[in-house]
């Protein structure tokens, strides 16, 4: 039996498609998502594009 390894974290850029992928899906099909949800997808994704600007500024030396 296999098992998943519940400890792999997601990486960050993944986790933007993602969020991404679900706020195209909602414009397609507006009754997707309540306009809360749609709100909470959006902050998250400026929240995770935050995360990836600073993680690549730190890597590169302050230059992103």
């Amino acid at each position: 039996m296999i098992t998943p390894n519940i400890n792999r974290s997601v990486p960050v850029i993944g986790v933007i498609k993602s969020i991404k992928k679900a706020l195209k899906a909602s414009m397609d099909d507006p009754f997707l998502y309540t306009e809360e949800e749609i709100h909470k997808l959006k902050k998250a994704k400026r929240d995770y594009e935050k995360i990836e600007q600073e993680s690549r500024k730190e890597q590169r030396g302050g230059f992103g």
